[in-house]
């Protein structure tokens, strides 16, 4: 999976926000669910659902995964995945 530069700054976004609220462990034991929910993406990229806001604008090529309280929004294209977001709401 490609991650976009949007998308990486997400991820040191939403470390920032829970190391800076919560504690290492907290930060380890989120980016451990992302990673593997990464994993399953990769090995299965149909399995996310489509999310409402993009179906709504003919994106259907765009899913998500939600991790606990985080959402992944990636691309499906014929060469790659293109993770586009990663993010919990409110952390950023």
């Amino acid at each position: 999976m490609v991650f976009t530069e949007s998308a990486e700054q997400d991820l040191q976004d939403l470390r920032r926000y829970l190391l800076k609220r919560f504690d290492r462990q907290t930060w380890q034991k989120s980016y451990r669910k992302i990673r593997e929910a990464v994993g399953t993406i990769q090995a299965f990229p149909q399995s996310g659902s489509q999310p409402d806001e993009l179906l709504d604008l003919n994106l259907a090529r765009y899913r998500q995964v939600v991790v606990g309280m985080n959402r992944i929004i990636y691309e499906i294209s014929s060469e790659n995945l293109y993770s586009i977001s990663c993010a919990t709401p409110g952390a950023i």
